[in-house]
């Protein structure tokens, strides 16, 4: 009589090739482990690293002969049914079931040893065994010496076939683990480890959706070099998944390298590894574009802190110019400013010399940003149809008449500096300003060198305007092209 069904089997070896196949680095299984005790109620992880041996021990629950075979239970739906731990009530990371036996991929034996109300019993899964018998079973017995906690679990991988490095695990830990959530201590050999701080701008985020909470901070690190891991760590369960940066590109907008912090989201779909999203999951999705949108967000904040920080460090630069030119003036009493200057000047306003600036640059090809400018944009960001306003106008005396200094936009094409009646007009925008300005020092001897020589020109004939101006556009192509 034919067969009406078939029975699905599995191969005994396949338990070992699933662990060996399933982490591309040894270090994670350390993660897995450490994070079992997490979802176990532990407050103190204790990690052990010798030269043929690790081993994870823990405070947490500990289990009985039911918790043991839950343990190596390949798929079991505990975690699932019971989502949070009843102690601290955490969420349990934990959902697969496959992590412990990805750790025999590393050692000859894992030994299991675990305390509960009082009887500890031993689980010792050695790969050679259950590879030369035929049985699924493994040995389980009860010894006499607890756990020094006097509850909890301990996971000894012996013989081991991989290297584990101390700082690379260390930074697995701080990167993967919840070692922020409180009652939650991870030490290795000895040294605690904690999370890392980096100064910089918190932005708190909270999005409810349909799926689930979205929330967390993103950080606006003060000093991009302080960062180990560029992104956004995004968290299922208090796991970090990975970091994000949600396809925005550092190169054009520069805010987006300095982006840190951590968002939870546990609502989504995350592959068996851990390692990755579901991307094509509608939770994602969601996920992904309301986060792009805060950091966009973020980088418009970001933008105009820079450019008040910027503008802080010109109205410094600029007192400190001016007091330079005072002093340096008592010896060159012929430059000082005439009484009564006119109002008006050849050059027409600093208003129609933005614009004409503007309308130029609109009417011809776009010029490639200069390497060493800090520019921070999107490719696809739209030019302005507005003359931008001064950056920084600062008003002083000179022997009794008073001026007015302006730093402004006027276009990369425009001259350095101009004068109109009384007041001096630097322009920001030009190769030469841009290129002085990186550092306090040059910044302010360049101010100085342009204010001096608009005070210069003043009692100067025209034609000397142009000498000079030439001159800075020869000094513009010699330093600033390559």
């Amino acid at each position: 009589m034919p067969r009406s069904t078939i029975q699905v089997t599995v191969d005994k070896s396949h338990i070992i090739t699933i662990g060996e196949k399933l982490y591309a680095q040894s270090v994670e299984l350390v993660r897995e482990l450490v994070n079992n005790a997490y979802d176990a109620d532990a407050s103190e992880v204790h990690i052990t690293l010798d030269k043929d041996e690790i081993r994870i021990e823990d405070n947490g629950s500990g289990m009985d002969e039911n918790g043991i075979l839950q343990y190596f239970n390949i798929g079991s739906e505990e975690k699932k049914q019971n989502p949070y731990s009843p102690k601290y009530h955490r969420r349990r990371i934990g959902e697969f079931g496959i992590g412990k036996f990805a750790s025999l991929s590393a050692c000859d034996q894992f030994i299991l040893i675990t305390t509960k109300r009082k009887v500890t019993r031993q689980v010792v899964f050695d790969k050679k065994e259950w590879n030369r018998q035929a049985s699924w079973d493994l040995p389980i017995k009860r010894i006499s010496q607890p756990l020094s906690s006097g509850h909890g679990t301990s996971v000894t991988l012996r013989h081991l076939n991989k290297k584990f490095d101390l700082a690379e695990i260390e930074h697995r830990i701080r990167e993967q683990v919840p070692i922020q959530m409180k009652n939650f201590t991870v030490f290795l050999n000895g040294k605690r480890i904690v999370a890392r701080y980096i100064p910089g701008k918190k932005f708190s985020i909270l999005h409810h959706t349909l799926y689930g909470d979205i929330y967390g901070d993103i950080i606006l690190a003060s000093n991009p070099r302080l960062l180990k891991d560029k992104g956004i760590a995004c968290k299922v369960r208090g796991y970090t998944i990975k970091r994000e940066l949600f396809d925005l590109d550092p190169r054009h907008l520069i805010a987006v390298s300095r982006l840190t912090g951590e968002i939870h989201a546990d609502f989504l779909p995350v592959t068996s590894d851990r390692s990755n999203f579901i991307v094509d999951s509608t939770e994602y999705k969601l996920f992904k574009a309301l986060l792009v949108a805060e950091i966009m967000k973020i980088v418009k904040d970001y933008r105009h802190f820079a450019d008040e920080k910027e503008n802080k460090k010109i109205q410094a630069a600029l007192r400190e110019a001016m007091s330079h030119i005072r002093t340096a003036l008592k010896d060159f009493p012929d430059l000082q400013p005439p009484k009564g200057l006119a109002s008006r000047s050849k050059n027409g306003s600093s208003q129609q010399l933005r614009t004409r600036s503007l309308n130029s640059s609109q009417s011809t090809k776009k010029d490639k940003p200069d390497p060493g400018q800090n520019l921070d944009f999107k490719p696809e960001d739209k030019q302005p149809t507005e003359p931008k306003a001064p950056r920084v106008v600062k008003k002083f005396r000179l022997g009794g008449v008073g001026l007015t200094c302006s730093i402004e936009h006027l276009g990369s094409d425009s001259p350095e500096s101009y004068t109109e009646g009384n007041v001096i007009y630097i322009n920001c925008d030009h190769p030469l300003y841009r290129k002085f300005t990186k550092n306090k020092d040059t910044r302010v001897s360049n101010l100085v060198r342009l204010i001096s020589r608009e005070l210069a020109m003043i009692k100067s004939p025209p034609a000397t305007r142009k000498s000079f101006d030439r001159q800075s556009e020869l000094m513009a192509k010699a330093l600033t092209s390559k």
